[in-house]
């Protein structure tokens, strides 16, 4: 399936600016949230613009990667169904959880993103993708820059005291600043790039190393030494032919994977370098969220549901360590998290989209007889991103990569290439030679009335359909600054309603001892949200001692919190 020259250069304009945007979007004094409900506004319109484009090569589209596609579909009805049976109000899973909006509407952003990525058929096309990464990566660098001045550009509260980038978390830009190092390391290694931006590019190679120092995050480090590692390992592959020198590498590199995995462990010699104690904490919340994907083994507990549902589910060692009263909303982890939400069934689909695209990268490379920095480039960093998965949360700003560099290896597994000699040259070093591509079938089109309509309709779908939840954390912002007491109770009222907005109302209404406001709020949003630890305990805390209130509320806790003894039956 090719698109015309016009649709193919929108698309790809689309999703290189969109991709920028949700990267570095930052709704700075906007919203208590300045971070994620904004990146999942941004994916929501780049996806219906993007999908509207294309929507009527549609069918050929899936003819021609029809498994790739049946499984997305069923991916995302089962992420449907187990946002309709979750016991969460159903607005939650669309949405997502406050701080996190990894909902239905996340996901179908991400894989509408993957579609439209899987249509582009122009070499330029997938150089653009790579670019958009390089750009959003060196705009985080001048911010990283501005901040060692001891000034920043948003007005967030930072209690890392660690460079936050425009991802408000030190862990996720540092593994951005990874998947970025691993994609300029690929064109260093292009023969034919000139001396002097060689230079500049191993500059930004040390650069992005620096900024992930600044975080003090391990996974930075851990997902540049993967990505660098590959980049290396298919450069031996492609360029020097010698399968023992290649065995030798991977033999190497298995040997020091092994020893890391141990010093993360607390054994071998590499503990000192490895190991946190966050280490021993993602590991009570991987279990927690395998046991809601195992006592919910159809449709898990719903979307973006782990926090709810994160006392009833962990293990009795959780207790020690993190504590009886440490919880997350996530676990840390997105396999697993999407196996605590979507149950069996949406976690193998999500593995068999993942092991579509490992294939077909791992063909695509096979086929090439030379180095080609975009293919290496496009799989290296598809490869970073997929290991930084297993040890961190789905945050909007990094899984736009993850799917989009996927799309990318479908979609790079149909056009025709050269060596990478071909396509640069020193006067254009991150540049195709535009007259090598150029394919006869492809005709220059305009872009029809209808589609120009579309896509307007598009924008103005996902903007609508997106915005509730800023404007809702807009309302919240300017009551909080206002100390409005009742503009805040009623905007924790107004669809979509959310619990952590709840709670954090709830929590006002207390310091203000204002406590029969207190209890009138939690005995309404304990309806709303029947599963939610937090708005049961305070109706327990509020109920007189030994009362059957208090009676009953404890018993609710327990069933709640099963290995909490503060509610354990005497």
């Amino acid at each position: 399936m090719k698109l015309s020259i016009e649709i193919e250069k929108r698309l790809a304009a689309f999703i290189h600016w969109g991709l920028i945007l949700i990267t570095v979007l930052v709704a700075d004094r906007l919203g208590t949230d300045p971070v994620n409900a904004g990146k999942m506004a941004g994916l929501t319109i780049l996806t219906s613009c993007s999908i509207a484009l294309i929507i009527g090569n549609f069918r050929k589209l899936a003819r021609e990667f029809p498994v790739l596609y049946f499984m997305n579909a069923l991916f995302l009805l089962i992420c449907t169904l187990s946002v309709i049976f979750s016991k969460s109000p159903w607005e939650s899973g669309f949405y997502g959880e406050y701080g996190r909006n990894t909902g239905l509407l996340t996901y179908i952003g991400l894989v509408g993103l993957f579609i439209a990525v899987s249509a582009l058929r122009i070499s330029d096309s997938h150089l653009r993708i790579l670019k958009a990464l390089m750009i959003a990566g060196y705009l985080n660098i001048i911010y990283a820059i501005y901040f060692l001045t001891g000034r920043d550009f948003f007005s967030w509260t930072n209690p890392y005291k660690k460079f936050l980038g425009t991802f408000g978390n030190p862990d996720f830009i540092s593994s951005f600043m990874g998947i970025f190092a691993t994609v300029i390391f690929s064109f260093i290694l292009v023969k034919s790039m000139s001396g002097k931006f060689k230079f500049l590019l191993i500059l930004s190679v040390v650069a992005s190393i620096y900024v992930i120092q600044m975080t003090g995050a391990l996974q930075g480090f851990i997902v540049t030494l993967i990505g660098l590692s590959t980049v290396t390992g298919l450069y031996l592959y492609l360029e020097f032919k010698n399968k023992g020198v290649f065995y030798a590498y991977i033999a190497i590199l298995m040997s020091i994977g092994v020893l890391g995995f141990f010093g993360i462990l607390q054994k071998g010699p590499f503990v000192s370098l490895l190991y946190k104690p966050s280490v021993s904490l993602r590991g009570e919340y991987w279990q927690a969220g395998i046991n809601m994907g195992i006592h919910n083994p159809f449709l898990g507990v719903g979307l973006d549901s782990y926090g709810t549902f994160y006392r009833k589910y962990r293990d009795l060692n959780a207790l020690t360590n993190p504590g009886t009263n440490t919880v997350t909303n996530a676990a840390h982890n997105v396999f697993i998290d999407i196996f605590a939400g979507t149950g069996f069934i949406g976690f193998f689909c999500y593995i068999a989209v993942l092991v579509f695209v490992l294939v077909t990268g791992v063909k695509e490379i096979k086929k090439v007889t030379k180095f080609d920095p975009v293919l290496v480039g496009v799989f290296s960093a598809w490869m970073a991103y997929e290991v930084q998965s297993i040890i961190s949360i789905n945050q909007i700003g990094l899984a736009i990569w993850g799917w989009a560099l996927g799309g990318a290896i479908i979609s790079y597994s149909k056009i025709q290439r050269k060596g990478s000699d071909e396509y640069f040259s020193k006067n254009q070093p991150l540049k195709f030679r535009r007259d090598k591509y150029k394919d006869r079938k492809l005709q220059p089109t305009v872009i029809p009335a209808i589609k120009v309509v579309s896509i307007l309709l598009a924008f103005a779908f996902g903007v609508l359909i997106s915005i509730f939840p800023l404007i809702n954390d807009y309302r919240q912002l300017k009551a909080l600054q206002k100390n409005d007491l009742k503009s805040l109770v009623s905007t924790a009222w107004t669809w979509p309603v959310d619990n952590t907005r709840l709670r954090s109302v709830s929590g006002v209404l207390l310091r203000s001892n204002d406590s029969q406001s207190f209890i009138d709020l939690n005995l309404k949003a304990a309806k709303k949200f029947p599963s939610n630890y937090y708005f049961q305990y305070n109706l327990f805390y509020a109920s007189r001692v030994n009362s059957p209130q208090w009676v009953g509320y404890k018993r609710i806790l327990h069933e709640m919190d099963p290995y909490n003894p503060e509610f354990a039956p005497k």
